[in-house]
């Protein structure tokens, strides 16, 4: 826009505007697409206003970058005298036009901006700066379009919503959107309605008494997390308010949140933030109120003893004193059995520790010498070494036997298994060390514990396979070493590595 002209309209220079023709004037615009009536109308220059639309009354439904018209600036400035002027020309333009179309003006009033804001929202949004001509403007807007139902904008608030925002400054609006036709919404934002704001923000009660009066089944409607507008009031501790909504029906003191957390009351709500007039309040509508129990089986004596609000109980009766007393000693009660219940879990947690330490101690031990032997037997191979001169120096003896090679297996097996348990038992320990818990490292044992009955079996095979290699000319010597040897293993080690288990399993379970 030419500079001239933006300082002439922003000062209201009459006489630099008159200078401008109506191609010129619809040709300027700023940077953000303001017209010369949007300036005019943002500075509250009348006569300009009236001017520009006597030369260019199109630019009414010219928008800028945000998509607003000049009567959104006007009624977010709340210059009232503007909005007349710009409604005036509107309906005049639509009696004028030759296109024959009614919705002129209803077309500039029921206008949207990018936030889906229309201009009664915008004036009663700023209604808090200046109460007086902001007000002006929302009798302007709602008597000209009074049968439209104003929706919510990008932020889910209608104009009555917005209103009952502003607390005591927009109880005057409040009733003007009211009393009017105007047919706004009562819902906003998270699923709230208009007098769960007003509980929040109009200590007076006149905002919560207006709504009741055009509306009285608000009373009823919760939000997603099932706070009632009573609700809302006791949090907030708004006295006024809660006497309102209990004049309205004394029976919402029973109603508790639907919602599967708390199922507090209004009482409980006020009793844990210390609002004492509330809880009066509460109390001379509904004397037994106090008794209801949340979904926790308490009740506001309860909740009194967990937030230190001894002042409940002298409202509610004089032996309250006496049940407070009685919920102390339970809590008391029931912290010390709690806390002998973990010192008794600690002892045996750490008794089992010891015991299972004690267990790998042995059970590396073990290991440790399976390791050994079948590492030893490794070089010391049955039948020895080839110390003739030729292609096999240095080869073993039985190399080509069956038994010589399931010796070797089965001996390579018991070496990994041996040396695997150990590591287990080292990582075991660490663990215990780190954590402190006895189940992880027992599921570390129960793994090590296989391992060493793996090796201990290979060891006990590859005994055997060596005994066949050795003295494969003799078939009776070798079938009775077998014999023996397996016998251990069937009577002994295997019923018993079942109950091991099994007892590591059980342990598992309870842990």
């Amino acid at each position: 826009m030419n500079p001239t002209l933006y300082n002439a309209v922003m000062e209201g220079k009459l006489d630099v505007l008159c200078q401008y023709t109506d191609d010129q004037l619809h040709a300027e615009a700023t940077h953000n697409r303001n017209t010369v009536l949007h300036v005019a109308a943002q500075f509250g220059h009348l006569q300009c206003v009236e001017k520009i639309l006597e030369a260019s009354p199109s630019l009414l439904t010219f928008v800028n970058v945000k998509g607003e018209t000049p009567l959104h600036i006007a009624a977010r400035e709340g210059y009232s005298d503007i909005v007349c002027t710009i409604i005036e020309r509107a309906r005049k333009l639509e009696q004028d036009s030759e296109s024959g179309r009614g919705a002129t003006s209803k077309e500039i009033l029921r206008a949207t901006n990018v936030d889906k804001d229309a201009a009664l929202h915008m004036a009663v949004r700023n209604c808090h700066f200046e109460l007086s001509k902001y007000l002006e403007v929302v009798i302007l807007l709602t008597k000209e379009d009074a049968e439209f139902e104003y929706p919510a904008n990008d932020a889910e608030e209608t104009p009555l919503y917005l209103a009952a925002e502003q607390g005591q400054q927009g109880v005057d609006v409040l009733s003007t959107l009211l009393l009017s036709t105007c047919k706004s919404p009562a819902y906003g934002p998270g699923g709230r309605t208009a007098l769960h704001m007003a509980t929040l923000k109009d200590f007076t009660g006149e905002s919560t008494r207006k709504l009741l009066d055009w509306k009285v089944d608000l009373i009823n409607e919760a939000d997603p997390y099932e706070w009632t507008p009573l609700h809302y009031a006791a949090y907030i501790g708004n006295v006024a308010a809660i006497t309102v909504l209990l004049e309205t029906n004394n029976s919402m003191a029973y109603i508790a949140k639907a919602d599967k957390e708390d199922g507090n009351t209004a009482f409980h709500i006020a009793a844990a933030h210390g609002h004492v007039d509330v809880m009066k309040m509460l109390l001379s509508y509904s004397l037994d109120c106090w008794e209801i129990v949340n979904f926790k089986g308490q009740n506001v004596l309860h909740m009194a003893v967990d937030t230190e609000r001894e002042l409940v109980g002298r409202i509610i009766d004089n032996n309250a004193q006496d049940n407070i007393a009685k919920c102390k000693k339970t809590r008391r009660d029931e912290k010390e059995m709690r806390r002998r219940t973990e010192e008794a879990t600690t002892k045996k947690n750490n008794e089992e520790a010891d015991g299972m330490a004690k267990m790998g101690e042995s059970h590396i031990i073990v290991a440790a010498l399976i390791a050994t032997i079948t590492f030893t037997a490794a070089y010391a191979i049955p039948g020895g070494y080839d110390g003739n001169q030729g292609r096999d120096q240095g080869m073993a003896v039985l190399l080509r036997r069956a038994a010589f090679k399931a010796f070797a297996i089965t001996n390579t097996i018991a070496v990994a298994s041996s040396v695997s348990s150990l590591l287990l038992y080292i990582a075991g320990g660490f663990l215990l060390v780190k954590s402190g818990k006895v189940n992880p490292l027992a599921n570390v044992y129960l793994y090590g514990f296989i391992l060493t009955l793996i090796s201990l079996v290979a060891m006990m095979l590859a005994f055997i396979s060596a005994s066949f290699a050795v003295l494969a000319h003799s078939v009776a010597l070798p079938i009775a070493m077998c014999t023996i040897s397996c016998a251990p293993l069937l009577l002994l080690l295997f019923p018993f590595a079942y109950c091991c288990a099994n007892k590591f399993k059980q342990r598992h379970m309870h842990a």
